[in-house]
């Protein structure tokens, strides 16, 4: 038992060392991701200075959110029109330009949400494209649809060991905020934490490609 428990605490203490370097592995990824294929992640949008030399349906989407004084009902609503002229398969980067547009000028959070989503409901979406989008729902803490598509990228690349880290990555942020805010039980945030050490584990002892 007590050889048992060295080998337990030995775990706990590598997967806290994975899951630290997490941190900054994620916004390298990102930017990783950005550069070789820019067209997937493209620059976030802010403010009025930063839309020279985005793409028309950008510029159309802030004229209309000006338009109708800022509301985001009818500035969706823009967004659904324009989806029939740029939306579709191959069209990745429309639904990125516009999510990180309405996340930017602080529109609902299910609205920002569910424009995420259609990258991969209208399109044909990557491994890599998935991945893109749950990071995208992550830095909105929409954990619960984050997790659920690196869960679908681990059946469909279990080779790649980032396709556990992603998944102990955010399983850690939503155990830190669920145990911060008390919305998580201590049985429930014992399951969390055994669950990301098993794919912590998983990365280190695995034999990767």
């Amino acid at each position: 038992l007590k050889h048992r428990m060295y080998e337990q605490e030995d775990d706990m203490a590598r997967a806290c060392a994975e899951l630290e370097c997490r941190r900054a592995e994620l916004d390298a990824r990102l930017q990783e991701l950005q550069h070789r294929n820019p067209s997937t992640s493209p620059p976030a949008v802010s403010s009025a200075s930063q839309l020279s030399g985005m793409p028309n349906f950008v510029l159309e989407m802030d004229k209309a959110y000006h338009k109708v004084d800022k509301d985001w009902d009818a500035t969706y609503a823009e967004y659904l029109l324009l989806r029939e002229t740029y939306g579709g398969p191959g069209t990745v980067s429309f639904f990125f330009y516009i999510a990180e547009f309405m996340r930017d000028n602080g529109a609902p959070k299910h609205m920002v949400k569910k424009v995420a989503m259609n990258v991969i409901e209208l399109t044909l979406p990557s491994v890599q494209t998935c991945r893109a989008v749950a990071y995208f729902l992550v830095s909105i803490e929409a954990f619960d649809e984050a997790l659920l598509l690196q869960k679908n990228v681990l059946e469909l690349a279990p080779e790649e060991p980032q396709s556990h880290t992603d998944i102990a990555w955010t399983l850690f942020l939503v155990t830190r905020q669920g145990h911060t805010n008390g919305s998580l039980t201590s049985e429930q945030v014992r399951i969390n934490l055994d669950e990301i050490i098993d794919h912590c584990v998983k990365v280190l002892q695995g034999k990767w490609p």
